[in-house]
């Protein structure tokens, strides 16, 4: 099997900050803030974050604890004028 062909598993600062489409410095904060996981592997200067963790924390399945609070307050909201509530 070619290289190219092989899943995404472990993965640079810079390949993470290009698969999510930001810069290193916004990678970087995001690890600071906690918005994404730690690297898993930290090994002398060597740091990489296994990939399917990173994708899954920023795609938390629907209801799950880690899903955004502000999407969470949309949904609750739609939910409530769907049905006519009110605060």
């Amino acid at each position: 099997m070619k290289p190219e062909n092989l899943p995404i598993e472990f993965v640079d600062r810079a390949t993470a900050a290009a698969l999510c489409g930001i810069s290193t410095d916004t990678w970087d904060a995001w690890v600071r803030g906690g918005f994404v996981p730690p690297a898993t592997i930290r090994r002398g200067g060597v740091l990489r974050w296994h990939w399917p963790t990173v994708r899954d924390r920023l795609n938390p399945p629907a209801g799950s604890a880690d899903a955004d609070p502000f999407l969470k307050g949309i949904a609750d909201v739609k939910a409530r004028e769907a049905t006519g509530a009110r605060r």
